[in-house]
């Protein structure tokens, strides 16, 4: 959970969109490899962890446009038209990832929202 943590917090702090995307991509992947223990990690389980886990489920075809935009991102310099997508996508990664988070230290006994 500490990188998980970590990575949103890094998210917060990054210059450029395509690193606080990936970041809070990061940061939810984390949180799914802990919801799938000992299993070959697919990116179907990233889904299911935000499914399962935020209060705004996402479809089959906006985690597919996110999971591009994240590997884009990550593997390439994106073009203007692509960097906008980004920078609106880190947007909703950030609400992603800190309501996956969130719910992944309730269940842990902890809480984000207090000092606990």
């Amino acid at each position: 959970m500490d990188v998980a943590v970590s990575a949103l917090g890094e998210s917060i702090w990054a210059e450029e969109a395509k690193d606080r995307f990936s970041d809070r991509w990061r940061a939810v992947e984390t949180v799914a490899k802990n919801d799938f223990p000992n299993r070959l990690f697919t990116a179907q389980m990233i889904h299911e962890t935000i499914r399962r886990r935020t209060n705004k489920p996402i479809s089959s075809e906006q985690f597919e446009c996110l999971r591009r935009l994240r590997n884009l991102s990550i593997h390439w310099k994106p073009h203007e038209e692509t960097a906008k997508e980004i920078h609106g996508a880190a947007e909703e990664m950030y609400t992603i990832a800190y309501e996956v988070i969130e719910s992944a230290l309730r269940d842990a006994g902890l809480s984000a929202a207090t000092n606990s």
